[in-house]
């Protein structure tokens, strides 16, 4: 079995876990403030996720590293909403303890650009709208390209990555960001009481 295929199998339980809280989220959404609200969340936990990434990775690993920033596209989308981050909010993030790590982090953030394509369309059927989802469509038409392209990395990588880290790093990224939404949807709701 391929080292992807055995990341795909021994993450497909806290992937189906956090897929199943974000259906949740997005069908739960009634107005672009519920929406604006869900990207700042998702913002709160990806940014520094991503920023710990990019300086555990180089081009040495990912030839396209530089082009795998997503967080950019939060905050656009964010600004044509008229909506600020509310920055008091902080999102505790795993600490990136290796390269290999690093990799199973970016996994995530990655192939969450295949589903995001799925999450684009439930959104603006959800709001009855074409509102602006550059997040989720972060490679538009080139994220079938994007993602062979990464797994193509990391197949040609893969005898210098440690395939347990990696694993572990989907793992708790998948789990951390389960955890995150459902704790803020939480407070949330006490909010609005």
């Amino acid at each position: 079995m391929s080292f992807l295929t055995t990341l795909k199998n021994d993450t497909k339980v806290a992937h189906v876990r956090v897929e199943k809280v974000m259906v949740k989220e997005i069908k739960s959404i009634s107005c672009l403030e519920h929406y604006a609200r869900l990207l700042e969340r998702l913002f709160l936990f990806y940014n520094p996720l991503e920023c710990k990434v990019h300086q555990s990775l180089d081009q040495s690993i990912l030839p396209d590293i530089d082009k795998r920033k997503h967080t950019k596209w939060i905050l656009e989308d964010l600004d044509v909403l008229g909506y600020t981050i509310n920055t008091s909010n902080k999102c505790k993030t795993q600490h990136i303890t290796s390269i290999s790590y690093a990799v199973g982090v970016l996994y995530v953030m990655e192939g969450s650009t295949m589903g995001g394509q799925i999450i684009s369309k439930m959104v603006k059927k959800q709001l009855n709208t074409n509102i602006s989802t550059h997040y989720f469509d972060s490679y538009s038409d080139k994220t079938m390209e994007m993602w062979l392209s990464f797994k193509n990395s990391i197949t040609q990588n893969e005898t210098q990555l440690d395939h347990e880290e990696v694993f572990k790093g989907a793992n708790e990224t998948f789990s951390a960001l389960k955890e995150w939404l459902e704790l803020t949807s939480i407070l949330e709701n006490i909010s609005e009481l």
